[in-house]
């Protein structure tokens, strides 16, 4: 483990522990996991979709993590001290911010919700992991933020990018809880404040059967929306500072310019721009945001 907390501030919840032991003994986590967790199930089919029939994050070279890691992890963590570091990526996709965590020193796993995702960081990422983070918890695995499948203190960091937008609004209580339990020393976010661009959800000529949600609707009907909780930063400072464990400071924010257009790759290299269409995620002078980045880290004797 990391570190070792009093048993009163680490004690795993009963979803965490059963995809603690699922994980251990190479049982399929999403049916432990999930079912255990409100809605997981149908969040798990709706990216396991999305992954498996519609090459949804299909660029294996491209990874919102490079920015953070480069800017801020890397900074945080000297060299000499990285090897050392254990990193949790939280919402993988297909492995390469802990590709890009293994070439910067640090000894990083990966979690995703979807299983082909999972696969994919396995079959691609695998192969180039130093031997020296060749222990039995540096693995890709499949499962829920709201019940991560590693035991407690387990963790120094955690990265996320990308992702907590994707959590629903009444969940991410537990997701802060299960990231202060695992996690020992610091979290580093990207969070998008946005509603998922248009080309996401309807496509690069505006017809709502080309997006990726609107594709994703011929197979799962209800879905509604990728980008589930959309918040600027003081709202999810709070989220992160409620418990005590925390103290979080904003370290990037990127800002819907007027006229601003942004890219999205998809499978066979063609890149579309769209506007981004600035809803509730502002900054403290009320400026729309495309994302902003966190660093949290963890209060001394919590």
């Amino acid at each position: 483990p990391a570190t070792q907390r009093s048993p009163q501030r680490s004690t795993m919840p009963s979803a965490a522990a059963r995809c603690v032991l699922a994980a251990l003994a190479a049982l399929p986590s999403s049916i432990v996991c999930a079912a255990n967790i409100p809605g997981e199930l149908d969040r798990y089919k709706t990216y396991e979709t999305l992954y498996s029939q519609l090459g949804y994050h299909g660029n294996l070279g491209l990874t919102h993590a490079a920015p953070i890691i480069a800017g801020v992890v890397k900074h945080t963590y000297r060299r000499e001290v990285r090897g050392a570091k254990r990193v949790l990526d939280v919402g993988c996709s297909h492995g390469r911010g802990v590709d890009l965590l293994w070439r910067s020193g640090f000894c990083a796993s990966g979690m995703d919700l979807a299983t082909t995702a999972i696969k994919m960081a396995t079959d691609h990422r695998m192969p180039r992991m130093p031997a020296r983070c060749a222990t039995r918890e540096t693995v890709f695995r499949q499962g829920s933020a709201a019940a991560i499948p590693w035991p407690n203190a387990t963790f120094h960091a955690i990265l996320s990018t990308d992702v907590l937008e994707h959590v629903p609004e009444a969940l991410v209580p537990t997701v802060v809880a299960e990231f202060g339990r695992v996690a020992t020393e610091h979290l580093f976010l990207i969070i998008a404040a946005q509603p998922e661009g248009e080309i996401i959800r309807y496509g690069p000529g505006g017809d709502p059967r080309h997006g990726f949600v609107g594709r994703l609707r011929n197979v799962v009907p209800e879905t509604e929306t990728l980008h589930e909780t959309v918040r600027g930063p003081e709202w999810w400072i709070a989220q992160f500072e409620r418990r005590g464990e925390w103290a979080c400071a904003v370290m990037h924010r990127t800002l819907v310019r007027r006229h601003a257009f942004t890219a999205m790759r998809f499978r066979g290299g063609n890149v579309t721009a769209t506007r981004v269409e600035a809803q509730r995620g502002l900054d403290e002078q009320g400026r729309p945001l495309v994302n902003f980045w966190l660093k949290c880290t963890r209060r001394v004797g919590v």
